[in-house]
């Protein structure tokens, strides 16, 4: 098998593991694995295969925000039970018991309910969806690493947690209006003169609480910016766009190995880390690999400093051994990568094969010549590039690009270079997730 046709088969298997959801699969079994390490594992799996998938999605925003009526309407969108923590301690104050007492005095304060009780409630009402094998969307928790802990200590693991980011000032704000508005008829006792100390201290408690969170689901979280959405409708929307890939997939999974390309100043470094910020994959860069050599002063890193100091390019055996040394690492297997500045001589691109190098993706940024040079000659940083060494660059780009062609046809999307940063992202998104 030549390797274009080696290419090829590897592309029709993959496109056939993602379109029937396999790498879905195999992930949800090996999540359930390691949580419940049955004593059989292989009539467990076969269990497993056979009982309906549950969604589990968590939502935290900022008090005083609009998260319980966003995580409703969210709910309600992709027909999942909200269990909203607010309503359930309003239930119990409602209640008139003991319990409730202590829930209003806690409330009143402008404090958090102590762990213990909110962890009980929760459980009772999380216990009975997962009994019944529902999917269900948790407004309001955890928000402190206690409760985190809590949920992980029973197996209950999130397909994704959605938290609303603001700024500090934001969040000071929004607890601020909530407290002098008397949200809910819990703060009468609060005199104004004091509203913007309790204010402070509230915001403070929360963001605290929320660091700690984000290290227990580090994995698992993912934020969106209230800050820069202009009306709830914008943030609902960002919110089930978020929530839809993340329990319907149909983006680039773990095998994903994406390659940027294109001439030099057509904004490469600019797409791939957004790709990478955007999928979780991993940004593979040829200059930042250099520069942490140089960093940390290796011997790679002097050879590499002295050849730029010169104005000479490092070589490809020193370009190739970088890279390959960094897509072994176990973070690139585990999560892909885009793989940023290479190949950039015909040497490198020969090295593909030899290094293991089987792109999923090669997303080629198409540039005319008079873009490039128009933008080197705009650029700050090096504004004397002469023209006549930027043709160079050109004509050796346009070489690489032919021998990638031959070889990588079937596997290059090609965008152009002069839409708005953002409009390139859509693209190459839009094909990643309806390609195959």
């Amino acid at each position: 098998m030549d390797r274009t046709h080696k290419l090829n088969y590897q592309r029709d298997v993959e496109q056939y593991l993602e379109k029937n959801k396999v790498y879905d699969i195999f992930e949800n079994l090996m999540k359930d694995l390691v949580i419940d390490q049955p004593a059989q594992p292989l009539d467990y799996l076969i269990k497993k295969l056979s009982e309906p998938q549950q969604k589990r999605v968590f939502v935290v925003g900022p008090p005083g925000s609009k998260t319980t009526e966003l995580a409703l309407q969210l709910a309600n969108e992709f027909k999942f039970t909200c269990i909203s923590v607010g309503n359930l301690l309003k239930k119990q104050i409602s209640m008139k018991n003991t319990l409730g007492e202590e829930i209003e005095n806690s409330i009143q304060k402008v404090g958090y309910v102590r762990d213990e009780i909110v962890i009980d409630i929760v459980k009772n009402e999380i216990e009975e969806m997962e009994r019944k094998k529902q999917n269900y969307l948790l407004e309001g928790f955890p928000k402190t690493r206690v409760q985190g802990l809590a949920l992980q200590r029973v197996g209950i693991i999130p397909d994704t947690f959605i938290i609303l980011n603001q700024d500090e000032k934001s969040i000071k704000q929004s607890c601020y209006n909530k407290i002098s508005s008397n949200q809910d008829g819990y703060y009468s006792n609060i005199p104004l003169s004091k509203v913007e100390e309790y204010a402070s201290n509230h915001a403070l408690e929360y963001t605290l609480n929320l660091n700690h969170v984000k290290e227990v689901y580090a994995r698992y979280f993912f934020e969106v910016d209230v800050n820069n959405v202009s009306s709830d409708g914008e943030l609902l929307e960002d919110m089930a766009r978020l929530m839809e890939f993340k329990i319907n997939p149909k983006g680039p999974k773990r095998s994903a190995r994406i390659l940027v390309i294109g001439p030099p100043g057509s904004g490469r470094s600019t797409l791939a880390k957004k790709l990478a910020q955007k999928y979780g994959l991993v940004y593979v860069s040829t200059t930042e690999l250099i520069s942490d050599q140089i960093a940390k002063k290796t011997e790679v890193g002097r050879v590499a400093l002295n050849l730029l100091n010169r104005g000479e390019l490092v070589p490809d055996e020193i370009i190739n051994g970088l890279v390959d040394n960094r897509l072994k690492q176990t973070d690139c297997h585990l999560q892909g990568y885009v793989l940023d500045g290479y190949p950039k001589s015909l040497v490198q691109l020969l090295c593909l094969e030899d290094l293991n190098i089987n792109p999923s993706l090669i997303v080629e940024l198409e540039c005319s010549d008079e873009l490039v040079i128009q933008r080197f000659q705009g650029k700050k940083d090096n504004p004397n590039e002469s023209i006549e060494n930027i043709k160079k660059r050109l004509q050796r780009w346009k070489e690489l690009l032919r021998s990638m062609e031959q070889t990588y046809s079937r596997l290059i999307y090609k965008v152009s270079a002069t839409l708005p940063p953002k409009n390139i992202l859509e693209n190459v998104c839009f094909h990643l997730e309806n390609s195959g």
